[in-house]
């Protein structure tokens, strides 16, 4: 049995990170010589490639290569590393994830082991880029687990089937049979595709084991937009007619209900009284979702970003979901 896997990592102006996520897959308990990794370049205009390029040469790879992706989305950077590949296994890697040594032959067995599995991934832990009180904040809310949207790959403390995962690894032919990623969609690409494999009979799965870290690109402002463009495309879909999970029909529901009990108790005790209960509120929210202490800067810096990246995602939803919905009449 052919054991070979390709790594497909779609970058665009990666530079800060793309050198260790080469180590990391070079670092695999799986030999390099056994691997393709595919680098599929939306046009960077930093030194993404040659930094690429110096940490791949210090690592035995089958083959390493640059794929040109000229339309530069993620879902055309992976199809065209699809489109490139030998290897019987598909495995793809963000330029800001970190995968664990034992990923892709962990990954690799469980693929092999049950033909019902379709699609396999991990749980995601988001890394401070560094000491930061401002980073370790930013990743402290962007691990917590009441904030996040629920999703099993940030919850979940048992493998089983899921509705998504995030990153994924999957046979290369049944990846090309099922269409690959949808170009269309400039996110939830991963989600899409997870929904289709579910579609066609074959189980999306779980294992807390395999485990990658993701490093966010940083500052609030970019959380923001990136939360908001996640939402809007979510929103979208839905309009679209793609189903409406049990967990972001909750998630959509939160911010209601909230602001009704706000409205209601502003009526009652006033909007001071609101304000502090409010900060209270989501003090405890990051202190029950939190997975590790931290100092009051951290904590502060975690509050807010919770606050940021919910309220994006949340009107992001909405907006896009009104805009598809008016833009039919």
């Amino acid at each position: 049995m052919d054991l070979s896997v390709a790594v497909v990592i779609p970058v665009r102006n990666e530079e800060r990170d793309i050198a260790d996520c080469i180590r990391c897959i070079g670092n695999q308990t799986v030999a390099p010589e056994t691997m393709e990794v595919l680098l599929v370049d939306g046009r960077s205009q930093d030194a993404t490639l040659a930094i690429a390029n110096h940490e791949a040469s210090t690592f035995n790879f089958g083959r390493f290569a640059i794929i040109d992706n000229p339309l530069a989305g993620t879902s055309a950077g992976l199809n065209a590393g699809l489109a490139a590949t030998t290897a019987p296994t598909f495995a793809r890697v963000d330029a800001r994830s970190r995968i664990a040594p034992d990923y892709l032959e962990r990954a690799t067995a469980i693929l092999h082991g049950d033909p019902a599995i379709g699609v396999v991934g991990g749980s995601q832990t988001t890394l401070a880029r560094s000491a930061s009180w401002r980073d370790r904040g930013l990743a402290r809310a962007m691990r917590n687990r009441l904030s996040t949207g629920l999703s099993q790959y940030r919850l979940s403390r048992r493998s089983g089937p899921s509705d998504t995962v995030w990153l994924g690894c999957f046979r290369t032919l049944e990846l090309r049979a099922i269409g690959g990623w949808d170009e269309r969609l400039a996110v939830n690409e991963d989600f899409d595709l997870n929904e289709r494999y579910r579609r066609s009979g074959q189980t999306v799965w779980f294992d807390v084991h395999l485990g990658a870290g993701y490093v966010p690109r940083g500052g609030l402002a970019r959380i923001a937009r990136q939360y908001a463009r996640y939402g809007w495309w979510k929103g979208t879909l839905w309009a679209r007619g793609q189903e409406v999970t049990g967990r972001h029909a909750a998630v959509m529901a939160v911010p209601v209900v909230a602001a009704t009990a706000i409205v209601g108790m502003a009526r009652l005790a006033g909007w001071r009284r609101v304000v502090v209960s409010s900060l209270l509120v989501l003090a405890a929210v990051d202190h029950l979702g939190a997975d590790a202490p931290g100092s009051a800067p951290e904590r502060a810096m975690a509050s807010t970003t919770i606050c940021v990246y919910c309220g994006a995602w949340w009107s992001g939803a909405v907006t896009g979901w009104l805009h598809e919905m008016l833009g039919r009449r």
